[in-house]
C-alpha cells in the first residue's frame, strides 16, 4: 500500500510537468488568437489550472490562476457579445466556488450559466451545468429544486446514452431522498446507479457505489457485509490512484471494527494527501473539516467530550459560511449531544433549538427527529416532565415514521444480500488471482546466480511440467471417458423412456465429447513448446529459454484452467492466443508479426465462447503459410460481435495453400494442423448440442498475377453474454 502511494508521489513531478507543458502550449498560442478563439483558449487555461488538474487526486491545483483566466475570458466575452465564452467562464467560477464549499456563490454562477447553455443548444454543457447546480442546491438543503435540476440533466444523459453521467445523477437523486429520511426511495435510486456502475466500471462510481452499499448494510446493522463493500470501495479507490478516498474509507472501516486509533491514523493520512497536493486553503479547509468531524465522533465514543466539542466548534463556522446546511445540522446535533451527555443543558438547548428550526425549514426529517430527542432528554434532565413527554411523543412518532420507511428498505436490502452471496464467490476468485499474481512477481524478482544453476532449474522445471501435464491430461481423459461410459450405460437401461429424455441424454454425451476434445488441446501445446525450450537449452541460449519457459508456464496454467470450462471470456481466449503467438514468434526468431483488432466495440469481459477455438487457425497460418515465406510475415486477427454472433477473421500473407501443398508434397495431409481437425470436431459437436450455427470458411488470397499471397479464415460462432452465463 505504502509503495503504491510512494510511486504516486514520485510521479507527481512528471504529472505536473505534463500539465505545465499543456499550459505552456496554450499560453504560447494565446497571443496569436483573437476574439472567440482567444476566449476559448482562456477558458481552457482556467480548466488546466483547476478542473483538469483536479479529477480525483488534487494534483497541482491553482485556483487563483484559474479564476484569473476565467475572469479575462468573461470580460472579453462581454465586450464582443460572445455568449459561449460567458457561459463557460460562469461555469468555471461556479465549479471553483463549489469545491471551495462556497455553495451560495456557486449557485449564483450556475443559475446564470444554465439558461445560457440552453439558449446555445449546448446539450452536454447544459446537462452538466444542471448537475452542478443541483449539488449546490442539495448542500443548501433545497432538495426539491435540486431534484428538478438533476432530472433536467438526466434528459440529455438518456438521449446520449451517457451511462457514467446517469449513474452519477441517480446517486445524487438518492441523496436528496436519503437526507430527508425517505430511505426506501433513496435505496431504489441508489440500486439503479449501482447496476449501471457494475457494468461500465466508471472511476467515480466504482468507489461511490460499493461505499453506498456499505452504508446501507451499516444502517441495517449488517456489519459483515458493510465491511465487505467498504473493502471493495477501498480497493477500487487504490486502483484509480485516489489516496484521499482510499484512506478515508479505511478509517470508516476501522470505526466499524472499533479500531479507533487506527481510524484516526487513516483520517489524518487522507488529510495529509490533500495538503501535499494542493495549495488552495479552502479545499484544504473543507477536507480538514470532514476529518475533524469524524475524529470528533471518535472522541465522543471514547467519552472525551471536551476534545470532541473542540473539534465540532472549530469546523462549524466553515460550514455556515458556505451555507452547507447538511453539514451544519450534523455539527449542531453533535454539539447538542456532547453537552447533553455532560448534563450541561443550558449550553445544549441553543444547539437543539437551531437544529430543530433548520430541520423544519428544510424538511430534513432525520435531523428533526434528532432535535426532538435532544429536547426530550434536556427537559427530562431539567425535571420538566410535561415538556419532556411532549418531545418524547414527537420523537417517537417521527422515529416510527422513518423506521417504517427503513423497514421497507431493509426488505430490499435483504433481497440484495441474497444476490450478494453469488458475488462473494467471484470476489474470492479475484482474491486468489491477486495472490497468484503476487507469487509470480516474487518468483520473477529472484535472480539466478550462474548459468549452470539456471540450466539445472530449467531442466527440472521441464521434467515437472512433463510429469504434471501427463498425469493431469490422463486424469482428465479417464474421467471424461468414465463419465461418457456411465451415461451410455444409463441410456441403454432407459430405452423405454420418452423420446424427449433420449434427446437430453444425447446432448449430454455430445457436451462430454466436446470437453474431451478440448482436453486434447493441452498436450498439443505442451509437447510443441517443450521441444522449443529443449532446443534453446541445447544451443545454450539461456535467456531465450528462460523467457520462453516463463510464457510457456503461464500458457499451460491457462490451458489447464480453461479446459475444465465449457465457456470462457473472450478476454481469456485472447490472452491465451497472444501468449501462443508470442511463443511462436520467439521460437521462429520474430519471423512474423501479428495484430489483434476489433472491427466494432466489444466488451471482451462480457462475451463468453468455448475455449481454444481461434488458436488452431492461427497455428495453421503460421506453420503452413508464414513459415515458408521469405521476409517478415504478417498475421492479422479481426474480431466483430453482432447479433449474439462472434466473427473472427484470420488473415496471413503467407505462400498460400497451393504452394504449401507443393512444398510438403506427400506429407501435406500428414502435417495438417491437429488443432484444426480437433476444432472442426468441436464445432460439429457444438452445432449438434446447441442447435446453433458455428462454422468456418477458408479463402485463398491471390495477387494481381493470380499467384497465392495468403489465406483468409472466417470463423463464426454464437456467444453467450455475461447475464446468460451468471444466471
Amino acid at each position: 500500500m505504502k509503495l503504491k502511494w510512494l510511486i504516486l508521489f514520485l510521479l507527481l513531478p512528471v504529472l505536473c510537468k505534463a500539465q505545465r507543458q499543456t499550459i505552456d502550449s496554450l499560453a504560447n498560442i494565446l497571443s496569436s488568437l483573437k476574439d472567440s478563439s482567444r476566449i476559448d483558449c482562456l477558458n481552457k487555461l482556467a480548466l488546466e489550472y483547476y478542473i483538469n488538474a483536479l479529477p480525483e487526486s488534487y494534483i497541482n491545483v491553482q485556483t487563483d490562476s484559474a479564476v484569473s483566466f476565467a475572469t479575462k475570458a468573461y470580460d472579453e466575452s462581454e465586450k464582443i457579445g460572445y455568449t459561449k465564452g460567458v457561459a463557460d467562464a460562469l461555469q468555471n467560477f461556479g465549479e471553483i466556488a463549489r469545491d471551495r464549499s462556497d455553495y451560495i456563490t456557486a449557485e449564483k454562477y450556475f443559475r446564470q450559466s444554465v439558461p445560457l447553455f440552453e439558449k446555445l443548444h449546448a446539450a452536454e454543457r447544459y446537462s452538466w451545468a444542471n448537475l452542478t447546480l443541483g449539488w449546490s442546491l442539495h448542500q443548501q438543503c433545497k432538495f426539491s429544486e435540486a431534484k428538478l435540476a438533476y432530472e433536467r440533466a438526466m434528459l440529455f444523459c438518456i438521449t446520449a446514452d451517457n451511462k457514467e453521467r446517469q449513474s452519477m445523477l441517480l446517486r445524487l437523486i438518492s441523496y436528496t431522498y436519503g437526507v430527508r429520511g425517505y430511505n426506501e426511495k433513496a435505496f431504489e435510486y441508489m440500486l439503479k446507479a449501482i447496476r449501471i456502475t457494475f457494468i461500465i466500471r466508471d472511476p467515480r462510481g466504482v468507489i461511490s457505489s460499493p461505499e453506498n452499499i456499505a452504508g446501507t448494510y451499516k444502517s441495517a446493522g449488517d456489519i459483515e457485509n458493510a465491511l465487505l463493500y467498504y473493502r471493495i470501495a477501498a480497493q477500487n479507490a487504490k486502483s484509480v490512484n485516489n489516496p484521499v478516498r482510499y484512506n478515508r474509507i479505511l478509517g470508516d472501516m476501522c470505526v466499524l471494527q472499533n479500531q479507533l486509533d487506527s481510524a484516526v491514523y487513516y483520517y489524518n493520512l487522507s488529510d495529509d494527501f490533500v495538503s501535499r497536493m494542493t495549495t488552495d486553503t479552502s479545499i484544504r479547509k473543507r477536507f480538514n473539516s470532514y476529518k475533524l468531524e469524524r475524529i470528533g465522533w471518535i472522541y465522543f465514543t471514547q467519552k472525551k467530550y471536551e476534545q470532541a466539542l473542540e473539534n465540532f466548534k472549530s469546523i462549524l463556522p466553515f460550514f455556515e459560511k458556505g451555507n452547507e446546511k447538511i453539514s451544519v445540522m450534523r455539527i449542531l446535533g453533535a454539539l447538542g449531544k456532547c453537552y447533553q451527555v455532560q448534563q450541561n443543558f443550558t449550553k445544549s438547548s441553543p444547539y437543539a433549538k437551531r437544529l430543530l428550526q433548520m430541520a423544519l425549514e428544510t424538511g430534513a426529517r432525520p435531523f428533526e427527529r434528532d432535535a426532538d430527542e435532544l429536547y426530550w432528554k434536556i427537559y427530562d434532565g431539567l425535571g420538566k416532565t410535561d415538556s419532556a413527554y411532549k418531545y418524547n411523543l414527537k420523537y417517537t412518532a417521527l422515529k416510527d415514521s422513518i423506521m417504517s420507511d427503513e423497514y421497507r428498505r431493509n426488505i430490499a436490502v435483504s433481497e440484495m444480500k441474497a444476490q450478494d452471496e453469488q458475488q462473494k464467490v467471484k470476489i474470492g476468485l479475484l482474491q486468489k488471482d491477486q495472490q497468484l499474481s503476487k507469487e509470480k512477481l516474487s518468483l520473477q524478482q529472484k535472480e539466478i546466480k550462474n548459468e549452470s544453476l539456471l540450466r539445472n532449474v530449467l531442466i527440472a522445471g521441464i521434467a515437472v511440467f512433463i510429469l504434471a501435464a501427463f498425469f493431469i491430461f490422463r486424469y482428465i481423459v479417464l474421467k471424461r471417458k468414465n463419465e461418457k461410459q456411465r451415461l451410455e450405460q444409463e441410456l441403454k437401461l432407459q430405452q423405454l423412456q420418452t423420446e424427449k429424455n433420449k434427446i437430453e441424454f444425447q446432448q449430454q454425451a455430445a457436451e462430454l465429447e466436446m470437453q474431451a476434445l478440448r482436453a486434447q488441446m493441452n498436450p498439443h501445446f505442451i509437447f510443441n513448446c517443450l521441444s522449443s525450450i529443449n532446443r534453446f537449452i541445447l544451443i545454450n541460449k539461456i535467456d531465450e529459454a528462460s523467457d520462453y519457459l516463463t510464457k510457456f508456464s503461464r500458457l499451460i496454467r491457462m490451458a489447464l484452467h480453461n479446459s475444465e470450462k465449457s465457456l470462457i471470456t473472450l478476454e481469456n481466449e485472447l490472452e491465451a492466443l497472444r501468449l501462443y503467438l508470442d511463443l511462436e514468434r520467439l521460437r521462429f526468431k520474430n519471423a512474423f508479426n501479428y495484430s489483434i483488432t476489433f472491427i466494432n466495440t466489444i466488451d471482451i469481459n462480457s462475451v463468453y465462447i468455448p475455449p481454444m477455438l481461434i488458436q488452431p487457425f492461427a497455428e495453421n497460418a503460421i506453420w503452413h503459410g508464414l513459415m515458408h515465406k521469405k521476409g517478415t510475415g504478417n498475421l492479422e486477427i479481426q474480431l466483430c460481435a453482432e447479433d449474439k454472433t462472434l466473427t473472427c477473421i484470420i488473415i496471413d500473407n503467407g505462400i498460400g495453400r497451393n504452394m504449401a501443398a507443393a512444398l510438403n508434397s506427400r506429407s501435406a495431409e500428414k502435417n495438417k494442423s491437429m488443432g484444426v481437425e480437433i476444432t472442426t470436431g468441436r464445432l460439429a459437436l457444438l452445432n449438434k448440442s446447441k442447435n446453433e450455427a458455428a462454422l468456418f470458411n477458408i479463402e485463398d488470397l491471390m495477387d494481381e498475377e493470380g499467384n497465392g499471397c495468403g489465406t483468409k479464415v472466417i470463423l463464426t460462432m454464437p456467444y453467450r453474454d455475461l447475464t446468460e452465463v451468471v444466471v
